[in-house]
């Protein structure tokens, strides 16, 4: 739950847009990242449901345009 309100909490902290500051691709798509200064990208399956919104393939931290990192489920076992 705490991490929960964090992360709904960083937008405002960075003085960004929520609406476009929590992305979500399908992982078959791509993402289209053209003007994002700062984001949280979520990647799904193709076969997702509003609950995999809690268990994504990865998740990603983009700025300018660009992924920085990339968070899956076996770096975070590390």
């Amino acid at each position: 739950m705490r991490r929960a309100l964090v992360l709904r909490a960083l937008p405002v902290y960075l003085r960004e847009d929520a609406s476009k500051f929590f992305r979500t691709c399908n992982s078959a798509d791509g993402p289209d990242l053209t003007d994002t200064p700062v984001a949280l990208l979520t990647v799904v399956t193709d076969d997702t449901t509003d609950a995999a919104l809690f268990s994504p393939e990865s998740i990603c931290i983009v700025v300018e345009d660009e992924i920085l990192t990339i968070v899956t489920e076996e770096t975070t076992k590390m």
